[in-house]
């Protein structure tokens, strides 16, 4: 979500940083950061919306 210039992660509202306004000659190598990306998600939210690998059976037969 963009507050602002600020842009605020969609599920725990924390600050995740400010766009940028970058220099024309970085344009092909980098993400255009001038643009509000359309859903955030910060670090910690993401790691936690990944699903974990099943846990194997540990039980003997």
């Amino acid at each position: 979500m963009l507050k602002g210039d600020r842009v605020i992660c969609d599920l725990c509202q924390s600050d995740m940083g400010q766009l940028h306004n970058l220099p024309s000659d970085f344009v092909d190598s980098a993400p255009d950061m001038r643009v509000p990306p359309h859903y955030a998600v910060c670090p910690v939210c993401f790691e936690y919306s990944v699903p974990l690998e099943p846990e194997q059976d540990t039980q003997p037969l």
